[in-house]
């Protein structure tokens, strides 16, 4: 299922385990979740992954940005405590996502 793999790198990548993430997405899932993806290469340093993750994101959803991400799904509220969040947005600004 991949909708499991999805969150369990999600989880990965949130418990500063950002290796385990890549390999969950990338081994596991036939469709990955680009935007875990591209978090979890920036936060290992390898930028050119993360943007290329980037890149496939947004071809999947053209227009999103980082303020999106911050308050999805709800798009009122922020998905993570300011802790969680604010690194996971820089991480994505970093992969190159748009901040608006």
């Amino acid at each position: 299922m991949a909708w499991y793999f999805g969150n369990l790198a999600f989880a990965y990548y949130l418990a500063g385990r950002p290796a385990d993430a890549v390999a969950a997405v990338s081994q596991k899932m036939e469709h990955p979740w680009y935007s875990t993806l591209a978090a979890a290469h920036a936060r290992l340093g390898h930028l050119d992954e993360a943007r290329a993750s980037i890149d496939k994101f947004l071809l999947e959803r053209p227009g999103w940005t980082i303020g999106k991400e911050a308050v999805w799904p709800s798009a009122k509220k922020p998905q993570l405590t300011e802790k969680l969040l604010k690194p996971y947005l820089a991480d994505l600004a970093k992969a190159g996502l748009p901040a608006e």
